[in-house]
């Protein structure tokens, strides 16, 4: 059940900000700025500094940063004791931050805090439902998508740290064609697009005034200066001509006052290379890929801008093996720097199977391990060794067997807050919630893998500090988390404040309790309330 002051609010903000919407002045030409030099720096000579010499922003070089999806992994920092001492930044899905629980994010928090190494947020920035809701009212799209993410940050800020950067995935091509409907007719212009980006990135800078922004193309997906998309989307030109989207940009955020600091060009080497298919290859085929980035990169440079890729490739990332990935990555460096290409930052990112693991670095091609490489190569010159890879080395592992039991000894155990909830920690070998609204729950770890035909029953033993009823459990295979009110338990038993009760749920006479079941969520009230629960336990 939702407060209906909290609905009240949201309709006094949008009606706010509908008021206030403004017309852009698509007259205002964009800032010049000079030209910066396209000679490739120097690299240095090999470095003769210890491996573990604690090295970043070395002049001359490109900073490195690393993608992660799960903070978790990198706590245990003597897997990763390189990596660690010299990347620049880690860069994390938003998404994927709040998939963390609060033990592992303010160990995170500390890690970031002692080390030097920045954070990058990688959000959407304009969000698909605001944009087709709000169409036509570029400040109500933009500060309402900005609120729901900033929102999602409080978790961190809590935890200790505040995000360094953030990183808008193609943030402007989601009012263009929301939801990626390509078959019905751009919805906005591209300054209309722009104008409410300026409105986001205005409420991202009142809530975090240091923050600095990169944009973020899904480069082949749109054409060039007239020149075709790698693949037909709305037409020919795929998601339409970037460059004149880049320019609306520019001009929408520097008339705003918030502009960005670089753009990150995400283009895989195997698009780069023109060796995917594509539904128009034909028409494509006489197209220099590798010239068309670095036009994109003098442009950028042109407008004042840092200038970043993103090296990845995509369908040993899809498909592997991990040496590929290895390969195809350090190969994409080599090459563009080879064709007269230069790179302010370079993101070692994958959001694909591979690489199976980030750590340790020292296993042939974890995350950490080409992450190690590219450093080495980059920031003191040593070369890796591209012709002996071991193309059977770094397979996905099979899938760990099934979380059955949570003790809350000492740590959250991957159990995430999710609502109207103040407070949740370890205390005393329970997980103690204080919950502060009506419809208060908390989600498990994603990815259980819950055979429910070995598992048919769920034990928690749990105490409240108010007597009261409405314990709730829901369960969703795997995949997204849809608890639909069709995979819920309710326990009708009510609790006497200050006891302990053992509830024992017979999950297996639910009809949907079946297959695999990937997560589990529990309301534990429906009212404020204190809640500790000293454990839960699925059983046979």
């Amino acid at each position: 059940m939702k407060k209906l002051d909290g609905c009240f609010l949201f309709v006094l903000i949008t009606v706010f900000m509908t008021a206030c919407d403004p017309v852009l002045d698509s007259n205002i030409p964009p800032a010049k700025t000079p030209e910066l030099s396209l000679t490739p720096e120097p690299m240095p000579a090999p470095s003769a500094l210890p491996a573990s010499a604690a090295k970043r922003d070395i002049e001359g070089t490109a900073r490195v940063w690393m993608s992660l999806n799960s903070p978790g992994e990198l706590l245990d920092i003597s897997k990763w004791q390189y990596v660690y001492e010299n990347v620049d930044a880690l860069q994390i899905r938003i998404h994927d931050l709040n998939e963390t629980d609060s033990d592992d994010l303010s160990d995170f928090a500390a890690l970031l805090n002692s080390s030097g190494i920045r954070l990058t947020i990688e959000c959407d920035g304009l969000d698909y439902t605001i944009c087709e809701k709000f169409k036509g009212k570029p400040a109500s799209v933009g500060r309402i998508s900005a609120m729901k993410e900033v929102a999602q940050l409080e978790r961190l800020r809590k935890a200790g740290y505040e995000a360094d950067y953030v990183m808008f995935d193609h943030p402007t091509i989601k009012a263009v064609f929301p939801y990626e409907n390509y078959e019905q007719p751009p919805q906005v212009t591209y300054a209309e697009a722009a104008e409410a980006l300026e409105f986001c990135m205005k409420y991202w800078r009142e809530s975090y005034p240091d923050i600095k922004f990169y944009f973020c193309p899904n480069f082949p997906n749109n054409g060039w200066k007239g020149g075709l998309a790698y693949w037909y989307l709305h037409d020919e030109f795929g998601r339409g001509d970037f460059y004149e989207e880049f320019q609306a940009v520019l001009q929408a955020t520097r008339k705003g006052g918030v502009e960005f600091e670089g753009l990150i060009c995400d283009n895989p080497y195997d698009y780069i290379t023109g060796e995917i298919d594509s539904n128009q290859k034909n028409k494509i085929k006489d197209i220099d890929w590798f010239e068309r980035v670095m036009d994109l990169e003098r442009e950028v440079r042109s407008a004042g801008l840092e200038f970043a890729l993103f090296y990845n490739s995509d369908q040993p990332g899809m498909n592997g093996p991990a040496g590929l990935y290895y390969r195809d990555t350090l190969k994409f460096i080599n090459e563009y720097a080879a064709k007269g290409g230069r790179t302010d930052i370079a993101v070692i990112e994958s959001w694909y199977p591979y690489p199976a693991a980030w750590v340790p670095e020292d296993e042939l091609y974890t995350m950490t391990n080409l992450t190690r490489d590219v450093i080495r190569q980059l920031k003191y010159g040593q070369v890796a060794d591209l012709e002996n890879i071991d193309m059977s080395a770094g397979a996905i592992p099979a899938a760990a067997s099934a979380a059955d039991k949570w003790q809350f000894d000492s740590r959250v155990e991957g159990w995430i807050e999710r609502n109207d909830i103040a407070e949740m920690r370890c205390e005393e070998g329970a997980l103690y919630i204080n919950c502060t609204g009506g419809d208060p729950y908390i989600y498990s770890a994603p990815d259980l893998h819950i055979p429910a035909d070995q598992y048919g029953k769920l034990r928690i033993r749990i105490m409240y500090s108010d007597s009261l009823t409405g314990l709730q459990v829901f369960f969703v295979p795997n995949g997204p988390p849809d608890f639909s009110p069709k995979r819920c338990y309710t326990v009708t038993e009510f609790f006497t404040a200050g006891e302990y009760t053992e509830v024992i749920i017979d999950l297996a006479s639910h009809p949907l309790w079946k297959g695999d079941i990937g997560r589990l969520r529990i309301d534990p009230a429906s009212q404020p309330c204190e809640v500790w629960i000293d454990s839960i336990v699925l059983e046979h």
